[in-house]
């Protein structure tokens, strides 16, 4: 699966759950119904400061 990266337009909390936002130096945060969990770690109430700007959206919003 090849990850579509388009720039941010909205505000952290109104993505869907699934969306994922691109960290510097690879990896991602993943977007749930808590918040936003980091690839291999904890929850957050948004993306850590590593965040890029990019996000890729869930395969349900892209078709």
């Amino acid at each position: 699966m090849i990850m579509e990266w388009i720039k941010d337009n909205r505000q952290w909390s109104e993505y869907p759950e699934g969306t994922k936002a691109k960290a510097q130096g690879g990896g991602y945060w993943e977007k749930n119904k808590r918040g936003w969990k980091w690839c291999t770690g904890s929850t957050f109430p948004t993306p850590g400061g590593d965040a890029t700007g990019e996000v890729c959206l869930p395969e349900t919003i892209k078709t």
